[in-house]
């Protein structure tokens, strides 16, 4: 081989070396990039996922996620890990007694159907308190002021009094049982029928305790307070403001929709801007058929897919707990319900298993404690249907 073959042979193997070194670094380079990523996209799913690790509502149905689930609802079994393989963070009770906590997922999803069974919860002020010596200091009456000219003196003013209020604390709770004969050969997602069930029962008690509680271990109801016709000016704190139909137990004879306008119009126009109605579907009914001199209807559906229909421009509600259109009912509510109202969580929702109590039933004990009462009675206004 000639010097210039061996100089060019030499000069090709230099130059597949370089190439090589350059191709496991780039390679390197890239598997590092990748790593990252993918670190990033788990940190960013974590961040997102309720409960910190635990399965979303989401991935509810994955073969993963049922496998989790089966672990616990079924057998009674603590995972240590979720159906992707996060590590989880458990509280547990004895294992010994057969009592597992269950995870931040089911508490949500209770939580989650609660709120869709009930109208009110979405519509009042929730607040968490961590205690359960909750207390809501309310002004009874506001500032004193006047006009003063520049030399003139400006002596003390009256300053509004303020009030008190505690909402009565009361425990909310569900203990279905279930055979373990069933939990093992159930053919059906038995979770999901569990949570879905205790999420039905606690939305309806906690609409029932909003609207009519009587405040003896449940909240105080906007209907169990007091009421009079007499307008905010001249009515005691605390007492809510009714307006009368003018017929015990149905509408006027004539000008129906008046009365309903009356109702707006009665309450301040601070809460008339965030107000909305709430009342039965059998008053619901009735007012669907009510129309205007050019023979509208005046409720008006949403131009939206899931948009509350409308009265007078302010939203509609529906609940199955407030009264039927009877002599003397408060069939009606028009308000501001997040300042008229205040709904305490003292407690998240807890479900215990509880395999040993009642053998061969497996019981899912699930409480929640919660507190609520009207703190500001100028917010809502109530139609009555009575003579006066």
């Amino acid at each position: 081989m000639s010097s210039y073959q061996s100089e060019v042979v030499a000069a090709i193997e230099k130059g597949n070396e370089a190439f090589k070194q350059f191709k496991e670094k780039n390679e390197a380079r890239v598997a590092d990039l990748e790593s990252k990523i993918e670190d990033l996209e788990n940190k960013s799913a974590r961040a997102n996922r309720p409960g910190f690790g635990l399965p979303t509502q989401s991935s509810a149905g994955k073969p993963e996620t049922k496998a989790w689930a089966d672990a616990f609802i079924r057998k009674g079994q603590t995972p240590t890990q979720g159906p992707e393989e996060k590590a989880l963070a458990w509280s547990t009770n004895s294992g010994a007694d057969g009592g597992y906590a269950v995870p931040k997922l089911i508490d949500q999803r209770v939580d989650a159907v609660a709120v869709q069974q009930g109208a009110m919860l979405g519509l009042v002020r929730t607040v968490d308190s961590y205690t359960s010596d909750f207390h809501e200091v309310v002004q009874t009456a506001r500032n004193a002021n006047s006009w003063v000219g520049e030399t003139a003196a400006r002596p003390a003013t009256n300053t509004g009094g303020f009030v008190d209020i505690k909402p009565p604390m009361g425990e909310l709770y569900a203990n279905p049982q279930i055979t373990q004969q069933l939990l093992d050969d159930a053919g059906f997602d038995i979770e999901n029928y569990v949570v879905t069930r205790v999420g039905e029962e606690f939305g309806a008690a906690i609409e029932t305790g909003i609207l009519t509680g009587n405040g003896v271990n449940q909240p105080n109801g906007i209907l169990s307070g007091t009421f009079a016709a007499t307008d905010d000016s001249t009515r005691a704190f605390g007492q809510l403001q009714y307006v009368p139909t003018g017929v015990a137990g149905d509408w006027a004879a004539s000008n129906k929709a008046d009365i309903l306008l009356s109702l707006v119009y009665k309450l301040k126009a601070v809460y008339r801007k965030t107000a909305c109605w709430l009342m039965h579907p059998q008053v619901m009914q009735d007012i669907l058929g009510f129309k205007d001199s050019q023979g509208r209807y005046l409720i008006q559906t949403g131009l939206v897919q899931g948009e509350p229909p409308t009265l007078f421009g302010y939203p509609i509600f529906e609940s199955e707990m407030m009264p039927t259109k009877a002599a003397n009912s408060l069939s009606v509510l028009f308000g501001d319900f997040k300042r008229a109202y205040v709904f305490v969580n003292r407690t998240p929702t807890r479900m215990l298993r509880d395999a040993l109590t009642n053998k061969p039933y497996v019981g899912f004990y699930t409480t929640r404690r919660v507190a609520g009462a009207v703190t500001n009675s100028e917010a809502v206004k109530a139609l009555k249907f009575s003579a006066s």
